[in-house]
C-alpha cells in the first residue's frame, strides 16, 4: 500500500504534464542504424562527447544513440556518462532537429563532468548541428519511374 505522501504527490502533478521519458521510439537500437550514421554521416567534436549525425531528409523526430568505448573508463564511469547525456537529451528534446540520426560518443573528459556542463555542451553542439543542416543543399526529390 503506497504511503499517504506518495499518493498526495501524484495528485499534485498537472494533468497535462509533458512526457519526458527517453522512449525506444526516439533511440537508435540496431547495429545497422549505428553503422549508417558512422558511414554516411558527419561529426561534431566537443570536450565531453563527439556527435556523429546523419540527415534522413524527413520530418520524423530525431533518433539518438549513445556509445562509449573502454578508453573512457570502467563500466561505472561509462554508465554515468551515458546517464548524464540521456538526462540532458531528455530535458531538451525540442532542441533536436527533426529528420536526423544522432550518436553521442563519450570522451574521457566525461569522467569529471558536472551535469550543467554536459547539458550546456549538448545544447551548444545541437545548435551548431542545426546551423550546419541549414547550410546543406536541399536534396533533389526521388526520381519517379514512368510506366509505359
Amino acid at each position: 500500500m503506497p504511503s499517504p505522501s506518495a499518493t498526495s504527490a501524484r495528485a499534485e502533478l498537472p494533468a497535462e504534464s509533458v512526457d519526458q521519458r527517453f522512449p525506444k521510439s526516439r533511440r537508435l537500437l540496431r547495429r545497422s542504424q549505428f553503422r549508417a550514421v558512422y558511414d554516411a554521416g558527419s561529426r561534431l567534436p566537443g570536450p565531453y562527447f563527439l556527435i556523429f549525425w546523419r540527415d534522413r531528409q524527413d520530418a520524423e523526430p530525431s533518433l539518438v544513440g549513445l556509445t562509449a568505448s573502454r578508453k573512457v573508463g570502467k563500466a561505472v564511469v561509462r554508465n554515468r556518462g551515458k546517464r548524464l547525456i540521456r538526462e540532458a537529451a531528455r530535458r531538451h528534446w525540442d532542441a533536436f532537429p527533426a529528420g536526423c540520426d544522432i550518436i553521442f560518443h563519450l570522451r574521457r573528459d566525461i569522467r569529471g563532468a558536472v551535469f550543467e556542463h554536459v547539458e550546456g555542451e549538448l545544447l551548444r553542439l545541437l545548435g551548431k548541428l542545426s546551423r550546419r543542416r541549414e547550410e546543406l543543399p536541399a536534396a533533389p526529390p526521388p526520381a519517379t519511374v514512368k510506366k509505359q
